[in-house]
């Protein structure tokens, strides 16, 4: 979330129906194993048009650089071995 907000964008944690899910044109999850993923389809229903959008995108990369070590800016996030 903070990466998002840094990147210029509003974030807002609320729950989400399915329906929601459905019209959205955008959608992606989160986590420290997987990063951060693009959504293309729910329950077979396309997102997106069935491709990973401009953000989802630019996320899944700004999350990647974090990770690993690319972007300084986050470096206190990190413990290097």
């Amino acid at each position: 979330m903070r990466i998002a907000r840094d990147m210029g964008h509003d974030v807002e944690e609320v729950p989400v129906s399915a329906a929601e899910l459905y019209d959205a044109d955008e959608v992606f999850v989160t986590g420290t194993g997987i990063g951060a993923v693009p959504v293309v389809q729910v329950d077979d229903r396309e997102i997106g048009g069935g491709q990973p959008g401009k953000v989802s995108q630019a996320l899944r990369q700004a999350y990647s650089d974090v990770a690993t070590g690319r972007n300084p800016k986050y470096d206190a996030w990190l413990t290097y071995v």
